[in-house]
């Protein structure tokens, strides 16, 4: 299965078994190693889904990691998804696109691991987990929506910035005697353009506004961090009093928290892409260097 058709949280769960495997001396990857991938890195909305199922949690915990012991051990060789693992991948897969959702969630692993036959589908259904209550669950999680459900993570409109900017490329005309004098400049293109790069320090505020049913899984639902901007921008000078511009940015924060979640498996703190568009208009100056409305 293609890792883009993964959630994030999905994806941490299979390196999680994978770990898991590695680390009991396991070769094979097996559904058990899944379901304890699930438990690791989305035990939040498993424990939801399975206390809306009236399963204990513990229980089902403590026996499936009876069950990992049992495993045969190997030593050295790659580990490597078994079939019934890869069967739970494709089930979860197909029941993801009957539900019309983008992308292969926790959620849908549970559901595939349950379908799938074996022994820890089995164990799943001795400790009393329906498939059709397993369904509403789900459908209590996700209020009805696809995978990208109600669930909002913002930063504030306004962010302040401290930047430096580095001028490759700068337009000839500002310091051209006529055109300050606003008389028309039949130059080039490029030497009206102003090309730089810059980089600086910027507060951030964020805030997370989940569903009631997701609350109970967020860390974290807002605050302030610190970001590093960094960008590239194109200045073009339309006259001596008008400038129009753009830029485009890469903010490095220094939190994981920016849509309320983190896990051990996450190796970067969250980043996000900005651009800003620019309109500058220069106000005519004094001999003191104060703004004259003098004409």
């Amino acid at each position: 299965m293609r890792q883009d058709n993964l959630t994030i949280k999905s994806q941490e769960a299979i390196q999680a078994a994978l770990d898991n495997a590695h680390g009991h001396g396991h070769q094979a990857v097996e559904p058990g190693h899944l379901l304890k991938g699930l438990f690791n890195t989305a035990g939040n909305i498993v424990g939801y889904l399975l206390q809306k199922t009236a399963l204990n949690r513990e229980t089902i915990e403590r026996t499936l990691d009876a069950i990992l012991e049992n495993y045969p051990k190997v030593s050295g060789g790659e580990v490597y998804l078994s079939q019934d693992a890869n069967r739970v991948l494709q089930k979860a897969m197909q029941i993801s696109q009957q539900e019309g959702d983008q992308f292969v969630a926790v959620e849908h692993i549970l559901f595939g691991i349950l379908e799938t036959p074996g022994e820890i589908s089995e164990m799943l259904k001795d400790q009393g987990l329906k498939k059709q209550e397993l369904k509403k669950a789900i459908a209590e999680l996700k209020k009805g929506s696809n995978v990208d459900r109600d669930f909002e993570a913002s930063t504030s409109v306004f962010e302040p910035a401290l930047r430096g900017e580095y001028y490759i490329l700068k337009n000839k005309v500002e310091s051209s005697y006529r055109f300050s004098k606003g008389e028309e400049f039949f130059g080039s293109l490029i030497g009206m353009l102003d090309l730089y790069v810059y980089a600086g320090v910027s507060p951030v505020f964020y805030k997370v506004n989940p569903n009631d049913n997701l609350l109970p899984f967020v860390d974290k639902d807002g605050g302030v961090t610190v970001a590093i901007p960094v960008g590239v921008g194109l200045n073009f000078i339309l006259s001596p009093n008008i400038l129009l511009g753009a830029d485009i940015g890469h903010r490095f924060t220094f939190t994981d928290y920016l849509d309320g979640y983190t896990s051990q498996y996450s190796k970067y703190n969250d980043r996000y892409y900005f651009m800003n568009f620019v309109f500058t208009y220069k106000l005519k100056t004094s001999v003191k260097g104060l703004p004259s409305f003098r004409k």
